[in-house]
């Protein structure tokens, strides 16, 4: 089995967040291993609509609604393309505002990303809070945070997550793994960044940084849009002090659509 060495890199986060973070290495494949704590899996929609749509309709209908998402956004632009040039010809006529009237045809637009995103929310909710031993549905809850666990080679990049569960009726406790639909890659190159122009925290030297590994593409969707987390690994050319940056940037429909 090969070595694992524990490192103690300092992370810089750009975006100001701060976590208690366990970076190991293992020298023989130069493989990076990133581990923290997470966060439970919380909301109202998980807590109460989902168990009230699944108890009502069954797991089978929301999931089939679900998959009509490509017609309801079709039928969403075009509600709002004939509703928006209808209410525009009476806009003389019609008391209210043009702030009104963009809410109302963004809604026909927003309504389907919304509902297919939820849809699958209502699978993995079943999938998670569903004991293994007794059966019993929405029997299960967090008793653990989360552990999260990336793992980067010069080649490839994948996350872990490992959630903990215990059943509120029959007591069994169950660990799952998975990447939770999360799509981890690898960047395209290595190339300069910010800390290249900073003094290396070793020896002190300017512009000592350089990269050298391909960075990390982290990506996860939400109904709006989708968040990237990026981790980069540089190295002084001079002492070979080491830092891990990680960035997130973040997209929503708005600005695809914009």
């Amino acid at each position: 089995m090969d070595d694992i060495v524990e490192l103690s890199i300092p992370i810089k986060y750009e975006s100001g967040k701060d976590y208690s973070i366990t970076v190991q290495h293992i020298p023989s494949s130069n493989t990076y291993i990133i581990s923290y704590k997470g966060e439970f899996k919380t909301g109202f929609f998980r807590k109460k609509f989902a168990p009230y749509l699944l108890s009502k309709f069954g797991e089978r209908s929301v999931l089939i609604a679900g998959k009509a998402y490509p017609f309801l956004e079709v039928m969403g632009i075009f509600l709002s393309s004939v509703l928006s040039m209808r209410l525009v010809s009476l806009l003389p006529d019609i008391p209210f505002s043009l702030g009104f009237l963009f809410v109302l045809i963004w809604s026909f637009c927003y309504l389907p990303f919304y509902f297919k995103y939820q849809s699958s929310e209502v699978s993995e909710c079943l999938h998670d809070v569903q004991c293994k031993r007794c059966g019993r549905k929405f029997a299960c809850d967090e008793s653990r945070i989360p552990d999260f666990r990336e793992i980067s080679s010069p080649v490839s990049y994948s996350i872990e997550i490992t959630r903990y569960w215990k059943c509120r009726y029959c007591g069994s406790e169950d660990a799952r793994t998975g990447s939770e639909g999360l799509l981890a890659e690898k960047g395209d190159g290595i190339g300069s960044f910010w800390l290249n122009r900073i003094k290396c925290a070793g020896c002190g030297r300017k512009r000592a940084y350089e990269e050298f590994k391909k960075e990390d593409k982290l990506t996860k969707k939400h109904f709006m849009g989708e968040t990237i987390t990026f981790t980069r690994y540089f190295r002084c050319r001079f002492c070979g002090y080491e830092v891990i940056e990680r960035l997130e940037s973040s997209s929503n429909f708005s600005d695809i659509a914009g």
